[in-house]
């Protein structure tokens, strides 16, 4: 909705009178009569009647209740950065019409009270899937709901962060990969384009990402790689003496000068030029290349099973 129409929607709305505690009494039953009859194909005359008259319940329940929804919508509009005062309004609507179709009035309640808690949720749950720039579910919103509460309590008894197993039992959750995720999510998300705290020349995040240094992907591969050649090593005695020599000459796990050519650091050979160099074809090669690679597959596997044991 545009100002204009937001605007007419605020006098619309305080013009409706409010109803007095009988009248939601009378309103709340004949909705209530409305909502628990089975529905039918063909309704009988009374059913009918009972039909319209639910219906005109909560139509009239709905506007004298539009003030309560703008008032519990207001109290958001700061916390909002993407959402309107218009589409906290129409949230709270939701939970208003909710709330009119779950109210029980044999229970003694008033209807505003009962009501403020579902327009409440209908706009805090909206808040939750449109504010985040990584969309969660709500049961994970709810967990780090109460994270929030906990950790700095934990914090002020304690004098440090609780452990990951105190959060689970905090909350009544089992699975540590699970927790440990949800308190990353709760570390808010950097946009690209903001500037760099400290930094002299005021980059931005997306300026830093794209200079010539080495990328921490390019780390993560590094250091990857140098754990599996590692493995390589360790495992290499497993290859028949020819396979062997292959390898070490194919990825340097000999290292030895010659075989780099004087070089530092990891270094391929081609298969010609270990063919070359052994003296055999380019397919013998490859072919105790492949073997060599069989053997040690397996040899990795049960080195990473020993690790996770």
């Amino acid at each position: 909705m545009a100002k204009d129409s937001v605007s007419w929607f605020l006098n619309q709305a305080g013009r409706e009178p409010l109803l007095t505690i009988d009248e939601e009494l009378i309103l709340g039953r004949a909705v209530q009569e409305w909502q628990t009859m089975e529905p039918t194909e063909s309704p009988t005359p009374e059913q009918r009647r009972i039909i319209r008259r639910g219906q005109r319940a909560k139509d009239r329940m709905f506007k004298a209740n539009l003030r309560l929804v703008i008032n519990v919508a207001k109290k958001y509009t700061k916390i909002a950065q993407h959402l309107e005062l218009s589409d906290l309004i129409q949230e709270g609507n939701i939970g208003l019409n909710r709330a009119i179709e779950k109210f029980d009035p044999a229970r003694g309640y008033k209807f505003s009270t009962y009501a403020y808690w579902w327009i409440r949720q209908g706009i805090t749950r909206a808040l939750t899937q449109c504010e985040r720039t990584i969309r969660l579910p709500i049961h994970a919103v709810e967990i780090m709901t109460k994270l929030r509460v906990f950790l700095p309590e934990y914090q002020r008894q304690h004098g440090r962060m609780p452990s990951v197993d105190a959060c689970m039992e905090h909350v009544g959750m089992k699975d540590a990969p699970t927790m440990r995720i949800y308190l990353r999510h709760m570390q808010a998300v950097t946009s690209l384009d903001a500037r760099v705290a400290g930094d002299s020349e005021n980059s931005t995040y997306m300026e830093l990402l794209a200079s010539d240094g080495e990328s921490p992907w390019d780390y993560v591969e590094k250091e990857d790689a140098g754990h599996y050649l590692d493995l390589l090593h360790a495992n290499v005695h497993m290859l028949a003496p020819k396979q062997k020599e292959v390898i070490q000459l194919r990825f340097n796990l000999a290292n030895d000068a010659e075989s780099t050519g004087g070089q530092d650091g990891f270094f391929l050979m081609t298969q010609c030029e270990v063919a070359r160099r052994l003296g055999i074809s380019r397919q013998a090669v490859s072919c105790y290349e492949r073997r060599a690679f069989n053997v040690l597959r397996l040899g990795l596997a049960n080195s990473r099973q020993d690790a996770v044991a």
